[in-house]
């Protein structure tokens, strides 16, 4: 089993920004100074990635990894969440949840948008540790999807509910003063989460004489177990201090599986916007641009500074 730093699942986009490599930077530098394997996580599942043909999005991680190389940040070993060892294991992972009574089938009020990227249950509308926030938009009293517009409308049937309550584990953070709000987010992971999707879902498990489609989220959250089971053993998680809601998330869920994932230290960097606002400023080029133009050094410098 080899120790390892690694970081949060990253979505890759069509034009990569110098902010999006600050994570697997700190991830390669703490691996050099640890002597731990780097691991990066990629997410190539969701809806960044409706539309897209499966060989577009294995090119921009192609290019991704190429760009990492050109930096001088080496990477041991990248997880994907569509690995199909992992999309393997996530009928065991639901099916043990489910034993534990975590897990359960129940008939439940929804709220769903026409085009399915919004499903939620009612009363997480308002609630802080609801994760789709991004693509809902409250407006005089009512709830709609930001990406068709379309205001939700209430559906009842029979939902998987994951009991939350991820209390147990300790979670070190550096710096510090981010454990307040790490444990204050855990409080208030106190109820069940909906975790099954009636019209978008990437994966399916079969549980209680019937089939599910899984929430994205929910199957990328359990990247710890699945680390493990590849042979690696997390440690330290780099991650952003916008992205401590998902850790807690993750690390919660995947908790309930594992007892080797008690002692987590959490990295916490800032959220760093290396774009200056003006339409002629350099540094509002993509990565590939940059390094082309200035070479890798003063780029590592630059992404050192922001820290």
């Amino acid at each position: 089993m080899k120790d390892c730093v690694i970081c949060l699942p990253l979505t890759i986009p069509s034009e990569v920004k110098t902010g999006l490599v600050l994570t697997p930077f700190v991830v390669s530098m703490l691996s050099r100074l640890t002597g731990a394997t780097s691991v990066c996580c990629i997410n190539l599942t969701g809806l960044r990635y409706e539309g897209l043909e499966a060989n577009e999005a294995a090119q921009r991680f192609e290019s991704f990894q190429k760009l990492l190389v050109r930096l001088g940040m080496p990477i041991n070993h990248f997880w994907v969440d569509s690995d199909t060892n992992h999309i393997d294991r996530l009928q065991g992972y639901c099916e043990k949840l489910a034993v534990a009574g975590q897990l359960q089938s129940r008939q439940t009020l929804t709220l769903v948008c026409q085009c399915g990227a919004v499903e939620v249950v009612p009363e997480a509308l308002h609630a802080d540790w609801l994760m789709d926030h991004k693509v809902l938009r409250l407006e005089k009293g009512l709830a709609f999807c930001t990406l068709c517009n379309t205001p939700l409308e209430t559906k009842q049937g029979p939902c998987l509910m994951l009991e939350s309550r991820f209390t147990e584990g300790t979670l070190i953070t550096l710096p510090s003063f981010y454990t307040k709000e790490v444990e204050e987010l855990r409080r208030k992971f106190n109820q069940p989460l909906l975790i099954s999707r009636q019209k978008k879902g990437d994966y399916r498990v079969s549980l209680f004489g019937q089939t599910w489609q899984l929430d994205t989220d929910f199957c990328w959250s359990l990247l710890f177990c699945s680390l493990i089971e590849d042979g690696f053993r997390p440690s330290v998680v780099v991650v952003s201090n916008r992205s401590l809601k998902p850790l807690v998330w993750s690390l919660g869920i995947s908790r309930k599986l594992s007892d080797s994932l008690q002692d987590i230290t959490a990295v916490v960097t800032p959220f760093v916007r290396f774009e200056s606002g003006k339409t002629h400023s350099p540094s509002g080029d993509t990565l590939q641009k940059l390094i082309d133009r200035y070479g890798r050094l003063p780029i590592r410098l630059m992404m050192a500074s922001g820290l």
